[in-house]
């Protein structure tokens, strides 16, 4: 007998399972909407991409079969309390409270997991900056230089997202905080996790006043694949992209090549020909991303000044 489950439930269900990637449940997701007699969902709720149907594929019928056991054995209560006891929160894609942008991308995640303010999301306007984990002083020095007036200068109505990443990602939310800023931190493991370790204190604290975010279930690890999907979400919660550092093939330039797939701004600081860390930024420029010296390429760019 078929285990009767809420849409909510369901898409919680769905956004916990582990053994599928972020474009195969959304695979399902659309299976489910087409087949959904239940329900008919405005089409203003409804992510666009549903509406691409072509370029979405199918999952095998094995891969379906595994999530029903999945849910046939799952005690969603229960899992749901968890996450309660955590202090996590969450939201689905037919959330209300689903961020907009978000939800303009091709595959945004069916349920987006959380700890801290998240009415922040509707306050600002997001500006996500990426860069080189293993990035030069020159890299920290031009993020400051950039985003501490960029904060000031919009009156604190411009926030920063990134990854919580080393590097870049690390001093554009440290330099954020500095200014009083608001900001957001997207990850690529279950909240439960600080990865890496040593930005443990950071992400605490973000948590107690900012935001961080994950489309991954309690206990989720920092595996390969979770990082480029990350990077989507990023740059769907994102006005623009500032790329601060990037080699030619990098974390960095898929965020930023997903910003450009969604009409998103890509802003790129320039650096020395010698050094490969600004070989991707060169590139994003060369394709017609704004280059980007100080804070008023941007504040023109968006009509702050």
């Amino acid at each position: 007998m078929q285990k009767i489950m809420t849409v909510k439930e369901w898409l919680f269900a769905l956004g916990i399972y582990p053994s599928l990637e972020a474009i195969e449940k959304f695979s399902l997701f659309f299976e489910m909407i087409e087949s959904s007699a239940r329900v008919k969902y405005p089409k203003e709720d409804l992510p666009p991409s549903l509406f691409k149907s072509g370029k979405i594929k199918k999952l095998s019928q094995k891969k379906k079969a595994s999530f029903t056991s999945f849910l046939e054995k799952l005690d969603v209560a229960k899992e749901m309390a968890k996450y309660e006891k955590q202090g996590i929160k969450w939201v689905t894609i037919l959330s209300e409270d689903y961020p907009f942008t978000l939800k303009q991308i091709f595959s945004p995640p069916i349920v987006l997991f959380y700890k801290g303010n998240f009415e922040l999301i509707k306050k600002h306007t997001w500006l996500g900056v990426v860069g080189a984990r293993a990035c030069t002083e020159y890299g920290l020095e031009a993020t400051e230089h950039i985003l501490q007036p960029l904060i000031k200068k919009s009156e604190k109505e411009i926030g920063v997202v990134s990854g919580l990443a080393k590097g870049i990602d690390t001093k554009a939310h440290q330099v954020t905080l500095d200014a009083s800023g608001s900001t957001i931190g997207v990850i690529g493991t279950g909240l439960d996790r600080y990865y890496p370790f040593e930005n443990r204190t950071l992400q605490r604290k973000m948590i107690e006043k900012q935001l961080v975010v994950s489309e991954y279930p309690i206990g989720a690890k920092p595996l390969k694949f979770h990082f480029p999907e990350r990077n989507r979400i990023i740059a769907g919660l994102s006005r623009g992209i500032l790329v601060v550092e990037a080699k030619k093939r990098s974390g960095s330039l898929i965020t930023a090549y997903n910003a450009l797939d969604e009409g998103r701004d890509v802003f790129a600081v320039p650096g020395s020909i010698f050094e490969q860390t600004t070989d991707g930024c060169h590139r994003l420029i060369q394709l017609g991303g704004i280059l980007t010296k100080e804070s008023e390429d941007i504040l023109k760019e968006w009509m702050y000044i």
